[in-house]
């Protein structure tokens, strides 16, 4: 991992348990953002992207901190190598810092009013780009700041307000080690509105969010690479959840409805709805393992049982009834009870 010391403003590389404490800056990309070769050689001290390493610098300086990691200064992106470690790795290191500051720059001085200043923040674009959702969620301690580097406050004291914008659970916001308790669905689906620059980083920037590692191939376009994602999960967890998604929806990312060709999604706005998808065992009291499935030459195998859960027009529980066929019927409404299949 390469630092940036904010006293000499040198860089230095550190592995292992070496890593000193370090605090992040989490920001949104500009056109004249600063590289590892320019900013090594001092070059384009007038570059916006320069001034903002230094502001950012200064600012972690005064709270007593000595090492910085900045996305755009930090990684030599000169290296497809380095890149993709560093993409395969940004979760942890967000999860190590001390701390993690996003830098709101669409949000003006605090001389305005605190309603304003938080109205500011709710239309940010900040929360609208994909690689920032990770950045979010895995610090430890996440700090807002204005574009003139004044705190407007922390994950935990807005989280009412982070919750509404993006629809992550508050007790997530509050308290993120209970991140691994969503479902696969759920965690994309918090990604379902987010853009990037960069076509295929709407999958790679979600690696980290559900725990899978996989190269990174820029240039294969943002459908394979989900595709690869959905596959590397699917090798990796038990989760079907991965399949809980929709092709019937429009969004302002998405465009127009796709047509649900395959059994795996284009793009993570196909799981608009699945926020309140959650992984339910077997109505089985001798359940203990999950059902087997994996991707083939021949497509996705699965193997498990079904059971027909009717419930009645008030959504009280009427029957059970265990389906013994291969595959469970269609779904179907009676016309006084309904009817719910649970794989």
């Amino acid at each position: 991992m390469r630092l940036l010391n904010v006293k000499t403003l040198k860089f230095e590389d550190f592995l292992g348990d070496r890593i000193p404490h370090y605090v992040i800056l989490s920001h949104r990309w500009g056109e004249d953002e600063i590289s590892f070769k320019d900013f090594r050689k001092h070059q384009h001290p007038q570059n916006p992207g320069y001034k903002k390493v230094l502001e950012f610098c200064s600012f972690a300086k005064a709270r007593g901190r000595e090492w910085v990691w900045i996305d755009t200064c930090c990684i030599d992106k000169r290296s497809s190598a380095e890149v993709s470690e560093a993409v395969n790795s940004m979760f942890a290191w967000y999860k190590q810092s001390r701390e993690c500051f996003a830098l709101l720059s669409d949000v003006p001085s605090l001389g305005h009013d605190r309603e304003r200043i938080l109205e500011y923040m709710r239309q940010s674009q900040w929360f609208s780009r994909g690689w920032t959702l990770q950045e979010l969620l895995s610090p430890p301690y996440v700090t807002f700041i204005s574009r003139h580097w004044e705190i407007i406050g922390d994950r935990l004291a807005l989280a009412d307000m982070i919750h509404n914008i993006t629809g992550i659970p508050k007790q997530t916001l509050v308290d993120n080690d209970t991140l691994s308790s969503h479902s696969v669905a759920q965690r994309i689906s918090w990604a379902a509105k987010r853009e990037t620059t960069r076509p295929e980083d709407i999958a790679y920037c979600l690696l980290g969010l559900l725990n899978v590692n996989m190269p990174l191939l820029y240039g294969e376009g943002a459908g394979k690479a989900f595709q690869r994602l959905q596959l590397q999960i699917i090798a990796t967890s038990n989760d079907e959840s991965i399949l809980a998604w929709s092709a019937h929806h429009r969004t302002a990312v998405s465009g127009p409805a796709i047509k649900k060709t395959t059994i795996l999604a284009k793009s993570p706005a196909a799981f608009l709805e699945a926020g309140s998808v959650t992984r339910i065992p077997l109505l089985d009291a001798n359940y203990i393992h999950r059902p087997h499935h994996a991707m083939t030459n021949k497509g996705l195998l699965y193997q498990g049982s079904a059971q027909r859960i009717v419930f009645d027009r008030s959504g009280h529980h009427w029957s059970s009834e265990k389906i013994t066929t291969e595959y469970p019927p269609h779904l179907r409404e009676d016309v006084e009870l309904g009817s719910v299949y649970i794989i």
